[in-house]
């Protein structure tokens, strides 16, 4: 999948592919269709929030997305739902 990628503290985003995200118990896989900027996120991204990120790692708080798949005990959500 293609994603923006923060390599280092106080570096650009940079679009990269990154690896499919796996499927683990208790969890879904959402396709994101639209998500925010916080207004901090440049002290996030420069390091002077000082947050423990381990690096690199795409960088979002959460997104609005259709269920791609769900794990095998799902019991509310279903592929489609929207999340």
């Amino acid at each position: 999948m293609k994603a923006a990628l923060l390599k280092s503290f106080g570096s650009s985003l940079v679009i990269a592919n990154a690896p499919d995200p796996v499927l683990g118990t208790g969890e879904v896989i959402v396709d994101i269709v639209a998500t925010r900027v916080l207004s901090y996120m440049n002290e996030v991204l420069s390091g002077e929030r000082n947050y423990a990120l381990d690096l690199p790692i795409i960088p979002g708080p959460g997104g609005i997305g259709r269920v791609r798949a769900i794990g095998p005990d799902a019991t509310k959500l279903a592929v489609g739902d929207w999340v």
